[in-house]
């Protein structure tokens, strides 16, 4: 039961944090770095990526006290936004919109671009934030699936640290339709998982 849980909550994060669709940012944002510093920018970036879900995962049940936040009806909407999300994604929107204007005008400063926007928003946006609240309150049944959570999310950092290290071999191969197509892909899954999330947070109010 633990490896179905495991295997569900990897899905759904690596769905939202979705490498895929940050392999053409990444390759625009590091084409003149040299090896070692697209090496060092990539190493921050998952870095901060891993410990801002890990401290809203940790973090996450004490955020809804503090705020009074009824879990279920976090579910709902953060089931809407996941859905929105998804929506951008399977229309070739989403990454995208997780950059502003402000932080585009930031990705040629080669010590910001590990952190903004690489590692959060374009790894740890808001989407998997709310994935990762939702999963370690409200969907784990025991510590050891809170735990596998937070296996999910390293693991899901470590295969995006090497897709986006070789994002220039993906790139060349995949080219923009087939990532594009990937991202689709990923957009579908979170769609379905996003829909759950909006029907479980309804049944458990009603």
């Amino acid at each position: 039961m633990n490896f179905i849980f495991f295997l569900a909550s990897f899905v759904a994060i690596f769905s939202i944090v979705n490498p895929f669709g940050s392999i053409p940012f990444f390759s625009t944002m590091t084409h003149s770095y040299t090896k070692e510093e697209k090496k060092k920018t990539l190493k921050k970036s998952i870095l901060v990526a891993t410990l801002v879900l890990f401290v809203f995962g940790i973090g996450g049940k004490y955020i809804f006290m503090i705020f009074n936040i009824n879990v279920d009806v976090f579910k709902i909407a953060g089931g809407i936004f996941l859905f929105k999300v998804a929506f951008d994604m399977m229309h070739g929107k989403y990454t995208r919109s997780r950059l502003s204007e402000s932080e585009r005008e930031e990705i040629e400063e080669k010590e910001a671009v590990g952190i903004v926007p690489l590692g959060v928003p374009l790894l740890a946006g808001p989407g998997a934030i709310t994935t990762v609240i939702i999963y370690v309150t409200e969907k784990s049944a025991t510590f050891i699936d809170q735990v596998m959570v937070f296996v999910s999310i390293i693991l899901v950092m470590i295969i995006s640290y090497y897709l986006l290290y070789f994002s220039d071999i993906f790139f060349k191969y995949l080219g923009k339709t087939g990532n594009q197509v990937i991202s689709r892909i990923m957009g579908l899954i979170l769609a379905a998982m996003s829909i759950e999330f909006i029907v479980e947070g309804i049944k458990s109010l009603f």
